[in-house]
């Protein structure tokens, strides 16, 4: 199992705390794909190959051309060992965000057969 793991903050922007009086962790597929897709590949501090490349994709047209391929080079692990079956782009697809200004992207991962996760709004080329 990847040893990713996410601490969640409250609004007030301390850990939240469960029953046991641990910080609630989350390592659930769909966060350790976010985090791998989120992370610029090479920067990560433990595994210089953790990552994705998708901040290189700087115009609409690489991004999509790009995005599902990029994505699944950050994911193969996941995909590798069988807690993703697919990754491939959701009915959004590639679109430029005039709000934010960037580029995101809709992703759709298969976590079992049958069972969808949408990863949406994910910001590319920032």
């Amino acid at each position: 199992m990847d040893a990713l793991k996410t601490r969640w903050l409250s609004s007030s922007g301390n850990y939240e705390i469960g029953p046991d009086g641990a910080c609630i962790e989350d390592t659930t597929v769909a966060t350790r794909a976010t985090v791998r897709l989120m992370t610029r590949r090479g920067l990560y501090w433990s595994n210089k190959d953790m990552g994705s490349r998708l901040h290189l994709l700087r115009t609409l047209r690489d991004a999509r051309a790009k995005v599902v391929t990029y994505a699944k080079e950050a994911l193969q692990p996941l995909l590798d060992t069988g807690e993703l079956l697919s990754v491939e782009l959701g009915q959004d697809g590639v679109y430029e965000d005039v709000d934010r200004g960037m580029f995101c992207c809709q992703l759709l991962l298969e976590v079992e057969p049958g069972v969808i996760v949408e990863l949406s709004a994910l910001p590319i080329g920032a």
